[in-house]
């Protein structure tokens, strides 16, 4: 049976992406790092998450020998995302925030093994 996914908090999804093994930049080999959010929510909250950033979903075909695209905007075609951002250049990562929550839920509540003994 699987679980009811449960939100994780933009203060607890930080610290967990801060406890990482940081990287250095692959730009410019800076090793400062923000994690940026605009923070519309309470940053502890665990019922209402605002303040993410999201990719939209992208379709792109062929017409006429032409490249084209279209845009998704809306809940359905969003991926929310976490970023991190290098101070000294500005590259930036993005963390899919369903995976972090995922992990952070996971890293507080470990499962048992499991057995059928």
């Amino acid at each position: 049976m699987s679980e009811k996914f449960k939100l994780v908090s933009l203060e607890a999804a930080d610290d967990w992406l801060v406890r990482l093994d940081k990287k250095r930049c692959p730009w410019c080999d800076g090793h400062n790092w923000v994690l940026r959010g605009t923070l519309k929510s309470e940053p502890t909250s665990t019922q209402a998450v605002a303040g993410l950033r999201s990719l939209p979903e992208t379709r792109l075909y062929l017409l006429e020998d032409a490249v084209k695209a279209e845009i998704t905007y809306g809940a359905s075609g969003a991926l929310p995302v976490i970023t991190a951002r290098c101070e000294d250049c500005g590259f930036l990562y993005l963390f899919d925030y369903f995976k972090v929550a995922e992990l952070c839920h996971n890293a507080t509540n470990p499962k048992a093994d499991d057995h059928d003994d």
